[in-house]
């Protein structure tokens, strides 16, 4: 079985990220963090109970190691997959938030999304071979601001 790198740390940062997206438009809506046998992070519901709405999925990444200068943010090409599969599976938004020092930026993920260069890479400071994998490149340019988000479209519709 394949180590749980996920620490505490990281989940904190997770929810701070994902605070921050809903401070621009939380009205009505909240944010679960969804079991691990999902490939994405998030639901953000809509209603009170037991039984609110979904309204979209979150995948989140604090990319620490991101550079100004680089032009794409990878994602795993598993991870992307999920998303577009389950937009086109249920009709929902799939978002991929990427947290860098320059702020969060967020692209969906969707059946009708561009199809991204993909690459063969991954970590390699923890000496597992299954952090090598199939990649896309989205470029930088193709991510937007929540703020952005909200003022030009309805996101969750």
């Amino acid at each position: 079985m394949r180590p749980l790198y996920e620490s505490d740390e990281d989940r904190k940062n997770e929810e701070e990220i994902m605070k921050t997206i809903l401070s621009v438009n939380r009205e009505g809506l909240s944010y679960r963090k969804m079991p691990m046998s999902y490939k994405m992070d998030y639901a953000i519901t809509e209603g009170e109970g037991n039984f609110p709405k979904v309204i979209a999925f979150v995948e989140v990444k604090d990319k620490r190691s991101f550079k100004p200068h680089y032009k794409s943010i990878i994602c795993s090409t598993a991870k992307w997959q999920s998303m577009v599969l389950t937009n086109y599976a249920t009709g929902i938004p799939c978002w991929y938030a990427v947290r860098v020092a320059g702020g969060i930026g967020m692209v969906q993920a969707s059946a009708t999304s561009p199809a991204f260069e993909a690459r063969y890479g991954g970590r390699t400071d923890r000496g597992d071979p299954e952090d090598q994998h199939p990649c896309v490149l989205i470029p930088v340019k193709k991510f937007k601001k929540p703020i952005d988000i909200f003022e030009e479209e309805q996101p969750w519709k």
